[in-house]
């Protein structure tokens, strides 16, 4: 959400950015509509992603650039991309067990129908050594006789791979990056204030609900602990009509009926888990992202969201906690963290949330999540924790940790492929924008500091609560239906 609008040269520069997979060159874009007709009987390098990851907005350059490479392979070997963010696709990429994005898969020609083919660690494997592994698949596949036209391709190919491989393919050093040499852009321009959207907050837990979770093939204890925390805050806490609560409660006790009996046969999985919102009639928002819309596909757009969503959950844990005394001071950012790097189906946000968040894990709970494979490019060091926004424990405190958490994303991101350059990352709200929130830094008379005073924390606080509270929340397309009537919308 935190988004600085400056009008830029950037248009006028064909860079490509985002996370959209669909018109790479060399790539078939699948759908559900085209994936068993066109993969059936032929051998498929997939990677489905979701167009809003910021991992697979990292990983979008390298596989681009593999594709091409590809061209040379087929038809021995052809790409494909499944965007996991459409409902459309839902039911692909459940068969397919696809838990995090991106995810990386070889289909070999001979497969049975439940086969899911080979997982790809996306992140580990260079240019090189993604080459080999799919020509160790092709070797294994094809005999090397020369007796068929397969078999005298793959013989070509092999013949081939000695010839060096540009620098820029490998990976990591795929992009292309444009520089502006420009002033402090904040000094400039005012910063444009835009209102929070209730469109944004439930088109993002329309996602989260029907993408993200559905998509966990059987949800531990684990994380079925983090699942029913988190529906019991957004029961309690979210600002949302009595019928859209109403199924929230019903979630959170059909989840803490199965936690409550863990000796039972009953098992949760995401394909239970869509039935059940299938059964109930729980809420869809399909419509578009208003406030956090990106430039391009790829930026902003559900992750934005889901900022928001919990920005506004901390707001109102402060403004009517006191109705809900079974809530903990940390109510809200406890459940962020269990529920987050469970679910979050962008592998490395999800990893690097559970970081930002490892103090305020209590005792005898996992800092990371048990059943995700970690990403090679993730690190941790203990060190971390001494750097993290003090743990809250109250929900004032809370309001301000995750406006700290947030600010300290903005700030490793700044400049990422990930960002889009319509909206720049911040640290928010901007000086320009809250000019009280800020104080000179007493290490350094010429810089500023956000919240560090308190009186400056007391007025960050203060406009934090009067931006993400719902009554100044605006709505665009959204129906009424989900919204909390009593003239708390406009």
């Amino acid at each position: 959400m935190f988004a600085f609008l400056p009008v830029l040269l950037w248009a006028l520069f064909p860079l490509t950015f985002g996370g959209d997979y669909s018109k790479l060159d060399n790539v078939v874009y699948l759908t559900a509509e085209n994936f068993t007709e066109l993969t059936d009987g032929g051998r498929w390098l997939v990677v489905f992603y979701f167009h809003s990851c910021g991992g697979c907005t990292q990983y979008q350059p390298f596989f681009s650039n593999f594709s091409i490479y590809l061209k040379d392979w087929n038809p021995l070997l052809k790409v494909g991309a499944v965007d996991c963010e459409l409902k459309v696709n839902g039911g692909i990429c459940s068969s397919f067990t696809v838990v995090g994005v991106p995810d990386l898969r070889y289909l070999p020609e001979k497969r049975s129908v439940n086969d899911t083919g080979i997982v790809i660690d996306s992140e580990k494997e260079s240019f090189i050594g993604l080459r080999n592994k799919l020509l160790d698949f092709l070797k294994h596949e094809i005999s090397l006789d020369g007796s068929s036209a397969q078999s005298k391709k793959l013989l070509t190919i092999l013949s081939n791979i000695d010839q060096p491989v540009p620098l820029d393919r490998e990976h990591g050093e795929t992009t292309t990056t444009l520089k502006l040499e420009v002033s402090n852009p904040m000094d400039q321009r005012p910063t444009v204030r835009i209102p929070v959207y209730s469109d944004d907050i439930f088109l993002s837990l329309t996602i989260l609900f029907f993408n993200d979770i559905s998509l966990i093939g059987v949800i531990h204890r684990d994380e079925l602990a983090g699942l029913r925390e988190f529906l019991f805050v957004l029961s309690k806490l979210l600002p949302a009509s009595e019928d859209y609560r109403a199924k929230l409660s019903e979630l959170y006790q059909w989840v803490n009926s199965i936690y409550d009996h863990p000796k039972s046969a009953k098992q949760l999985t995401g394909g239970l888990w869509l039935d059940k919102l299938g059964e109930i009639q729980f809420p869809e928002f399909r419509g578009e992202f208003v406030a956090c819309k990106g430039s391009k596909p790829g930026y902003r757009g559900y992750p934005c969201g889901l900022w928001i969503l919990f920005h506004v959950l901390t707001v109102e844990h402060y403004n009517i906690g006191d109705k809900h005394p079974e809530l903990a001071g940390d109510a809200v950012a406890h459940a962020m963290n269990r529920f987050i790097p469970r679910f979050f189906s962008c592998t490395i946000c999800a990893f690097h949330f559970a970081a930002n968040s490892a103090n305020i894990v209590r005792s005898g709970e996992p800092r990371f999540p048990e059943h995700r494979l970690k990403p090679s490019e993730f690190s941790w060091n203990e060190t971390i924790l001494s750097q993290l926004p003090a743990a809250p424990t109250t929900a004032f405190e809370e309001v301000l940790w995750l406006n700290a958490v947030h600010n300290r994303v903005n700030k490793r991101l700044s400049g990422d492929i990930t960002e889009d350059p319509m909206a720049k990352k911040i640290q928010y709200p901007p000086r320009d924008l809250c000019p009280a929130c800020w104080s000179h830094d007493p290490e350094n008379d010429e810089k500023y500091v956000l919240g560090k005073t308190k009186e400056t924390k007391a007025v960050l606080f203060d406009f934090l609560v009067n931006h993400y509270k719902p009554t100044s929340w605006v709505t665009a397309a959204l129906p009424l239906s989900f919204l909390k009537l009593k003239g708390a919308f406009q």
